[in-house]
């Protein structure tokens, strides 16, 4: 016994038209797209971050040793090799200045990257106040002086 064959009018057909697959391809891609440069932009933010980052840790390292008295409150520039391997990564400026505050100088430490390859340089400042050893001196040749005319 033979089967009717089904007419086209009233006959459902399950499954998906090239139409609705082409769309769905055409979002997929586009949403791969999105997601790569974001996944792309992420990363060079993470890089600037993670430059800054060591640039700061420079920055803090001078400071310290001007806040210690290893090194001299006066003006100078250096290079930084945290690794001592190859070229110095970094070159700092110290800039010590006077401020309107009697007895108060002002410390600001510069530092560069000396080769970021094709980025823009990065460079990070930190200001740092510090009592003046002039005026202190100063102050204790006064004391004492006092002292002796008593």
């Amino acid at each position: 016994m033979p089967r009717p064959a089904p007419s086209h009018s009233g006959c459902v057909r399950p499954g998906f038209t090239l139409l609705e697959v082409i769309i769905a391809l055409g979002i997929l891609g586009f949403s791969m797209a999105v997601l790569t440069e974001v996944s792309r932009l992420s990363l060079m933010n993470s890089r600037q971050a993670a430059r800054e980052t060591e640039a700061a840790i420079v920055a803090q390292s001078v400071l310290a040793e001007l806040e210690s008295g290893s090194a001299e409150l006066a003006d100078f520039s250096a290079e930084w090799n945290p690794t001592q391997l190859g070229e110095p990564a970094w070159r700092y400026e110290v800039r010590i200045e006077q401020t309107s505050v009697q007895g108060m100088v002002l410390a600001r430490v510069l530092v560069t990257e000396l080769d970021p390859g094709d980025e823009a340089p990065t460079t990070f400042q930190l200001i740092r106040w510090f009592q003046d050893q002039e005026y202190l001196e100063l102050l204790e040749s006064q004391a004492e002086n006092e002292a002796a005319a008593s």
